[in-house]
């Protein structure tokens, strides 16, 4: 799926005629704060993975990531290193909220053996578990600072729809506004079929507008994926159809995408991109093609392709673009995933069942093995409690909540979520 920002840089191209949408794009295309995390999507619960550009002839080593988890399966620190040399460059440790929520990714910089202050990405959400902001800072002169304007504002109505997300930059010393994204007409599903965009200029005007939105595929203000919209310019106090974007799907998931280009009255075909699934409906290609001449010719630098492994697994996710004059793919570049003996793709973890749940002064368990320990997190991941081959914990020295159990035997592992009450 495409991030929202990218997908509103695909309109780009039924608006390139027009350089005042050029300049606008530069201003949507807003960073994504999971940009350097891509192994946390595509390579979930690996060990480590290497990145590799495409030069000439071979697969030149780039830079690699290795990750630790807690007890909840969720990232705890990615460290990256010079492919080459093993050099330690950056170290990232991740926060999350008592709802499984990710609130803080901090960066820090390896300057001559010592760990410094680099980055921090920080999610802050409200009691509904909305996300109510995002802000990537700069760690400059012993202080945190906004870090080229990644600033942006979610506004719920009554009814939990984001209705406005304010996109905030740095200029000199100051955040200011820059653009507006206003979505509306939520139908039956609670799924908006508008979206206008509104930039900044002494006050908020109107810009771009997605109408006639539908969402075959869910609706997810992240993963901005819709099956068709109408795209139109404002110029001149009114509304100019401009493109059509429409996709083809099938259980689910998009199939075919095209885009459309409006020429006064024609509807000219622009793009078109193509998405294959194996039989499991794993995606397994992203394909694209320009319209050209009459007929569909591969588009420069579009082929998303990923391998999986025996244990459903991500092995690698490769880069191509195509080269016109050697009328061929060319590999651009290629993230490789690693799991070692104890990742959960090669390590199932098996449900283990309580009794009492919830519990008040003690909870019962069984497991097959002999040799095992025991060990209660909070949903923060803190360790609480840990123990030896016991078929049994004193909960009465725990306080009232939710806890994870985790049973860890050589390679096997058994958790349970266990309520605590008094």
């Amino acid at each position: 799926m495409k991030r929202f920002y990218l997908f509103l840089g695909l309109v780009a191209i039924g608006f390139a005629a027009t350089a005042q949408f050029q300049n606008i794009n530069s201003q949507l295309s807003i960073p994504d704060p999971m940009a350097n995390m891509a192994s946390r999507m595509w390579g979930t619960n690996a060990d480590s993975s290497t990145t590799y550009d495409w030069n000439i002839t071979k697969w030149d080593a780039k830079l690699r990531k290795v990750y630790t988890y807690d007890a909840l399966n969720r990232v705890s620190t990615m460290m990256e290193y010079d492919a080459n040399t093993g050099a330690f460059e950056h170290k990232y440790t991740y926060t999350y909220n008592s709802k499984d929520q990710e609130i803080e990714i901090l960066m820090e910089a390896n300057f001559g053996g010592n760990l410094q202050p680099f980055n921090r990405f920080r999610t802050n959400y409200d009691g509904r578990g909305h996300r109510t902001s995002y802000k990537k800072e700069s760690f400059v002169n012993s202080q945190w600072v906004v870090d080229e304007g990644d600033s942006m504002v979610y506004i719920y109505d009554g009814q939990d729809h984001v209705t406005e997300l304010f996109i905030n930059q740095l200029s000199g010393a100051n955040v200011i506004p820059v653009q507006k994204l206003v979505w509306s007409d939520f139908g039956t599903d609670d799924y908006p079929q508008t979206l206008v965009v509104q930039s900044y200029s002494g006050g908020f005007n109107n810009y771009v507008k997605l109408e006639n939105i539908s969402w075959k595929g869910g609706f997810d203000l992240i993963d901005f994926n819709p099956s068709a919209y109408l795209g139109s310019l404002w110029q001149n106090n009114d509304w100019m159809v401009i493109s059509y974007d429409t996709s083809e799907v099938k259980d689910g998931k998009i199939q075919t995408s095209y885009l459309f280009n409006v020429n006064g009255s024609q509807l000219d075909s622009s793009s078109r991109t193509e998405f294959l699934y194996d039989k499991t409906g794993r995606q397994m290609q992203a394909l694209t093609y320009l319209y050209q001449s009459n007929t569909w010719t591969a588009y420069t630098g579009d082929r998303d392709s990923i391998a999986y492994g025996s244990y459903d697994e991500i092995q690698k996710r490769t880069i191509s673009y195509y080269s016109q004059a050697d009328k061929a793919w060319i590999p651009g570049a290629e993230e490789r995933f690693y799991y070692n003996a104890l990742s959960v793709e090669r390590n199932p973890i098996e449900v283990l069942k309580l009794y009492p749940n919830p519990a008040h002064d003690f909870v019962q368990f069984s497991v097959p093995e002999t040799d095992y320990t025991v060990e209660v997190f909070d949903l923060q991941g803190k360790s609480r409690m840990k123990q030896e081959n016991m078929s049994y914990i004193k909960t009465g020295l725990l306080e009232e909540g939710i806890y994870i159990l985790h049973i860890q035997s050589g390679m096997k592992t058994y958790t349970a979520r266990l309520s605590v009450v008094h």
